[in-house]
């Protein structure tokens, strides 16, 4: 029925016979920033570690072993073979796309040394034949695309909006940024690891091949291995590791505080993973080279579990009084982070270690953590400055060292630059950034959930030179107009209600309908400061108006947020 083997990256795409065909059904390429990085830092860091054992001629390890231990796994695909050499992927596209994207990133840029190069250029074009190794037929224009703007090179100053608007093209730019970091000062000595390291992804990095012959039964496997079945987590493995080495009367005790933590992970909308996730930070301050269980198993070795768990207990507890805070402006804003887990472990670790700073960390936080976001920092700076920053609060040390750190993580030109780009209303950070202020303008303000109902508003509105409305009396300049609708000056927030009721009218009539219900909007419940703000500060709408609106907002974020 199929056919399982164990591929090195080199033998799975630079085997000269084989080529691979995503089918039409398969989903687009969908792979986002986060992801892209994920799979870098991941690879990058498994490299170092087999790279540091291959150079400490002190380890004396044996060489089987250590070979195995430092190969880095990156999961299975399952491919349909369709014919010779020829296979559909019907699992697995997403790793085989970014793989691609990567080989044709360093072939532009030209990192490669002559012992890689045929290999990275065989990985994308078949040297036999000169085709792709990988045709994508998963939306019209996807195969074209790919194949004239990535894989035939990658022209990285392109001002094409159709090409800067693609996965393939933005996942490149990414990781043209991690090998650029990586590089650093492109001295020989960098030029020589990042050899190394792209030697490592060919060599030492694996898959599981799964060949089917079936379509029908490639899906249905496909369906198996993603959804069916209740494995056991890495929480359950480390409790089951911790209550062996108990009597019976203390694994009844050591049950009943791991169900408190249960109790209060779930009342975090947490897992349990998810706090020894934290904890396992909190206690080494560094990431995890090893699986989650793998980590817990050998930094825990030692320790004696009742105490072990009391203290993930209390651990737990700090979290829960963080997260269920619901009018504490800092905590608010930094809900909206997409990664979570650096924050959360650096403000527990105050409350567990009476961190006398904690009011000022948070400020901080948000500072760093969206100026980040604005500005697009990688997550591998995020991930180092977060694991400093643990280690200072774990060393009673000043606030004004952590300040350092963070002031030292951030690039140094101007955050305003970021903010005067002329569209910002596609940007992930816009609505966070918005309801920061939010915060500021009120008193007391619960947690603004960021939901299908709350959007972003254009005060002058999309159509604004429809024949029935007066914007065009106002506005002369159309060039201009168009310039500074999606601008930071141009832009509020709305409720659902009111953003379909507001769109695609005179000024006059938003007034009245940002005011309604006596300011708690259309649909009765929300209200934003910001919007209501308008009517007092702005009569009138125009271009003149959206300047003066966003200099008042850009001095108001940057006071928010500069260090």
């Amino acid at each position: 029925m199929f056919t399982p083997s164990t591929e090195t990256v080199e033998e799975l795409l630079g085997n000269a016979s084989s080529h691979y065909l995503m089918p039409i059904y398969q989903r687009p390429y969908s792979w986002n920033k986060d992801q892209v990085e994920q799979l870098w830092d991941d690879l990058y860091e498994a490299f170092e570690k087999d790279d540091q054992d291959s150079q400490d001629v002190s380890v004396a390890k044996d060489l089987k072993v250590s070979a195995l231990e430092n190969k880095y796994f990156l999961g299975s695909v399952v491919l349909v073979k369709k014919g010779t050499g020829v296979y559909e992927i019907v699992d697995g596209q997403q790793r085989m796309t970014t793989l691609t994207i990567l080989f044709c990133v360093l072939k532009t840029l030209g990192f490669a040394n002559e012992v890689n190069s045929y290999t990275i250029d065989d990985c994308i074009k078949s040297s036999r034949n000169k085709e792709l190794r990988l045709r994508l037929s998963t939306h019209n224009g996807d195969q074209a695309m790919f194949e004239t703007k990535i894989a035939n090179g990658i022209d990285f100053d392109t001002k094409d909006k159709q090409v800067l608007n693609t996965k393939f093209f933005k996942n490149a730019m990414v990781l043209k940024e991690c090998i650029e970091n990586t590089a650093g000062d492109k001295t020989e000595k960098n030029f020589e690891k990042l050899n190394r390291f792209i030697n490592y992804i060919f060599k030492n990095t694996s898959i599981i091949k799964i060949t089917c012959d079936n379509e029908s039964f490639a899906i249905k496997l496909f369906t198996i291995l993603n959804d069916r079945g209740m494995d056991l987590s890495a929480s359950d493995i480390f409790k089951a590791t911790l209550m062996h080495r108990l009597e019976p009367n203390d694994q009844v005790s050591f049950n009943e505080v791991w169900k408190r933590i249960e109790t209060v992970a779930k009342h975090n909308n947490e897992t349990i993973s998810s706090i020894l996730t934290l904890f396992l930070y909190f206690t080494t301050a560094t990431n995890q080279s090893k699986s989650l269980q793998d980590e817990l198993k050998e930094q825990f070795k030692n320790s004696e579990p009742i105490s072990l768990v009391l203290n993930i207990e209390k651990f737990a507890g700090h979290l829960y009084e963080i997260l269920s805070t619901t009018q504490d402006k800092q905590i608010n804003c930094l809900k909206y982070l997409r990664q979570s887990v650096y924050w959360k472990t650096i403000l527990v670790t105050a409350k567990y270690e009476n961190y006398n700073s904690y009011e000022d960390l948070k400020k901080l936080l948000v500072k760093y953590y969206f100026q980040n976001w604005v500005r697009s920092g990688t997550i591998s700076r995020v991930k180092q400055t977060s694991f400093n920053i643990i280690q200072k609060i774990k060393e009673k040390s000043a606030i004004s060292e952590i300040k350092k750190i963070i002031s030292d993580s951030i690039k140094k030109d101007s955050l305003e630059n970021y903010l005067n780009t002329d569209d910002v209303y596609s940007e992930s950070w816009l609505k966070p950034i918005l309801l920061a202020l939010e915060y500021e303008y009120t008193q007391r303000r619960d947690f603004i959930k960021i939901e299908n109902n709350l959007h972003i508003e254009h005060i002058m509105p999309k159509k604004w030179n429809k024949q029935k409305l007066d914007w065009s009396d106002k506005i002369k300049d159309s060039d201009e107009a168009e310039r500074k609708l999606n601008s930071l000056g141009n832009l509020t927030l709305l409720s659902g209600n009111q953003n379909i009721t507001a769109s695609n009218r005179n000024y006059s009539d938003k007034k009245e309908i940002f005011n309604g219900n006596y300011g708690k909007g259309i649909d009765g419940t929300t209200a934003f400061e910001m919007t209501q703000r308008l009517m007092v500060d702005y009569p009138s709408w125009d271009l003149i108006q959206i300047d003066l609106r966003a200099k008042k907002l850009k001095k108001e974020i940057l006071k928010l947020l500069e260090i």
